[in-house]
C-alpha cells in the first residue's frame, strides 16, 4: 500500500494527514473535529503543504486541482524537509497523485 505524509510546515512540523491514493483537490481534504490548518483558509489542504514524507509509492504533486500543472519530479520514498528544495513553491501543491505502489 502506497502512503504519503503531508504537513503544514517545513521539516515536518505541523498538523499532518495521511494519504494513501491520488487526490484530485486538496479543497476536499478537511482536518476533522475542531482542528484547523490555518485561520485563513479554514479547514482545507489545499495550498497548505510545505513538507511531506513519502514511505512507499512513487508520487506527482501539481500546483493546480484535477492534476494540472505538474510541479517538481516524480518522487518515491524519503524525506522531504521542504518543498522549495524540491522546485515547488512553498504551499502551492493542490492535487497529489498516486503513480505507482
Amino acid at each position: 500500500m502506497a502512503e504519503i505524509i503531508i504537513f503544514v510546515d517545513v521539516n515536518f512540523g505541523g498538523l499532518h494527514t495521511h494519504l494513501y491514493d491520488s487526490i484530485s483537490d486538496l479543497n476536499q481534504l478537511t482536518t476533522l473535529g475542531e482542528d484547523t490548518i490555518s485561520p485563513h483558509t479554514g479547514r482545507s489542504w489545499a495550498n497548505m503543504v510545505s513538507s511531506f514524507r513519502i514511505l512507499s509509492g512513487k508520487w506527482r504533486f501539481f500546483m493546480e486541482p484535477n492534476f494540472e500543472n505538474q510541479v517538481g519530479d516524480d518522487l518515491g520514498p524519503g524525506s522531504y524537509h521542504w518543498v522549495e528544495d524540491l522546485g515547488m513553491n512553498n504551499d502551492r501543491i493542490q492535487s497529489i497523485m498516486l503513480l505507482e505502489e
